[in-house]
Formats: C-alpha cells, sequence, structure tokens
C-alpha cells in the first residue's frame, strides 16, 4: 500500500506515516517547509496545501490512500483568527479534493474530522448520526470539510473516510490537556491551574491506537463513497481522574486549582459511540489507556532530563 499524509509535521500525520511503516507500507509526506521533518520515514515534497495544485504529486505517487493531516488545530485560536481557520481548515482540503479529482488515480482519501462537530451532545454516548451542533469556529469549519466530503463523493465520484477523532495523546504531542498538566507538574510551580471544575469528561484514546484504526478503516472492504467514524476508546473518563492519575504516575504533590470556568468552545462531556468502528478495527481496554498514559509520562520525563 501506498500512502500520502499531507500535514506531515502533525501530531496525528506523524503517527500515521508511523503506523503506515510498521505495516510495511511506503509513506509519502507533504508539508508546507521546505525541510522534511526529523525522521521522516519515507520521501517527502513541499507545498502551501491551500494555494498548491497537488494534482502532479498525486499522478507521480499513485497512492492507495491519502490521509489529510494538513489544516488548523486549535479550538482556541479559531475564536481569535476564524477567517484563518477557515482559510486552514476549509481550503486546504477544498485543494486536496480538487487535486486528487483532477487526477488519474482514485485514492480512499481519508479526513480527520473532529468531535468538535458534535458541540455539547444532547445524549451520551454520541452515535455518528446525532445531531451536529458545534460550538467554536473550529467546529463549524470541521463540518464544512465533511460536507465538502459529501460533494466530491456525490458529484465526482471520490471516496472519503470521515473520521471524527476524539481527544489523542501521545510522546510526540505538545500541547492540549494531557500535556499541559505534565508540564505543570514536573515544573517550579507550586500549583497546578486547571481549567474547569474537573467534572468535565473526555473520551482518550493513545494516538497510536488511533492510527491504527484508521488505516484499519482505509484498507476495510465495501465502505460506502462517503462513510462517518468515530474514532475513540467508548470510555468517558472525567478530568480530576485524568489529574489524578497523572499526579500518580508522576509523585506529583501539588496542589490543583480548578478554575470552575470552562474554555470557550469547550463542551461538558464526551463519550463516543464506537460499535461501528468496533466492526472495523480492535479498541484498547480502560485498562491498556492508562497503561499507555504511564508510558507517555515516562516517554516525556525521559525527554526532559
Amino acid at each position: 500500500m501506498r500512502v500520502l499524509i499531507t500535514g506531515a509535521r502533525g501530531f496525528i500525520g506523524r503517527a500515521i506515516a508511523d503506523e503506515a511503516v510498521a505495516r510495511n507500507w511506503t509513506v509519502m509526506g507533504v508539508g508546507r517547509s521546505s525541510q522534511e521533518p526529523d525522521g521522516w520515514p519515507g520521501s517527502y515534497a513541499w507545498a502551501d496545501i491551500a494555494q498548491s495544485d497537488l494534482r502532479h504529486v498525486v499522478d507521480d505517487f499513485k497512492p492507495d490512500i491519502v490521509f489529510h493531516g494538513a489544516g488548523a488545530a486549535s479550538v482556541g485560536n479559531s475564536f481569535e483568527f476564524p477567517t484563518d481557520d477557515l482559510r486552514a481548515s476549509t481550503m486546504t482540503f477544498a485543494s486536496l479534493l480538487d487535486s486528487v479529482r483532477r487526477s488519474n488515480v482514485r485514492p480512499v482519501i481519508v479526513f480527520p474530522s473532529s468531535a468538535a462537530v458534535y458541540g455539547n451532545p444532547e445524549r451520551l454516548p454520541i452515535c455518528e448520526t446525532d445531531r451536529t451542533r458545534p460550538i467554536s469556529p473550529y467546529g463549524f469549519h470541521k463540518l464544512q470539510c465533511e460536507l465538502l466530503a459529501d460533494e466530491y463523493t456525490k458529484c465526482f465520484g471520490l471516496q472519503v473516510i470521515i473520521c471524527r477523532i476524539f481527544s489523542v495523546f501521545g510522546a510526540r504531542q505538545k500541547r492540549l490537556l494531557i500535556w499541559d498538566l505534565f508540564q505543570q507538574m514536573v515544573s517550579n510551580e507550586e500549583q497546578i491551574h486547571v481549567q474547569g471544575t474537573g467534572e468535565e469528561s473526555r473520551d482518550f484514546l493513545p494516538i497510536e491506537d488511533a492510527a491504527h484504526c484508521i488505516l484499519d478503516l482505509a484498507t476495510a472492504n465495501d465502505l460506502p463513497a462517503l462513510s462517518c467514524f468515530n474514532i475513540a476508546s467508548g470510555f468517558s473518563s472525567n478530568i480530576n481522574q485524568i489529574v489524578d492519575r497523572l499526579m500518580g504516575i508522576l509523585d506529583c504533590k501539588k496542589s490543583v486549582f480548578w478554575s470552575r470556568t470552562s474554555r470557550l468552545g469547550d463542551p461538558l462531556r464526551w463519550q463516543a459511540d464506537v460499535r461501528n468502528l468496533m466492526q472495523f478495527t480492535q479498541i484498547p481496554s480502560n485498562s491498556q489507556i492508562y497503561d499507555r498514559l504511564f508510558l507517555t509520562a515516562q516517554q516525556w520525563l525521559a525527554a526532559s532530563k
């Protein structure tokens, strides 16, 4: 199999590359930097995807799978710079879709959407057919990309798999909740500051398992032209549980200050219905996920010394 990955420098894009190489597949990355990422396990091409025609890249490499990892990645930034988020998210995907449309190959296109399209769900666990109600520009723009996928499958005969990714973590991560908690716990600060009350919940999945699930879907037989899957564990963890576990792993004795206010655009509770996903791949157990959290924290510790 041959996998073309846009956003090669991204956290998820690199995980997809590593999983593909572990399967003995051939990988090509595309990114905005003229220099390939350190240790990149395949070939590499430079392109500003929002403005570049990737048709020649697609035709030359002839991928079986295109994973579109390029785009916006911050809910907070989408409030501050909504038009930048729109361009980074929607226009990069539109450019990718149209490049494939005009190429001479028909790969499976995988779009990493987000649980942000659900907003604050009406019920838990959230099913792929539940109502989408984004509460951030980031979520709205991901939903617009899903509509573009619908357009290009119905009007131009492409095949797209939409992966609504919930909360992922891993050793290469350098942002978001678990990384921020780790940084505070190993810092010289006397107190840990956490947004919210601690009762908010998330559905966490190690990035390695997310990449495994995504590539299993990309090679599944008899999927419709447009399909949609939750990429998650199906387990719900309160934030205070994650804080307690991470403090235990790091033997951290600091006090925790809860802001009691939610960050703009953050939902209160998330838990995915993963029955559709489980038809095509395996999902780790809750204990396995916490084992991976321990390993991730140990890897961060080793890297910080």
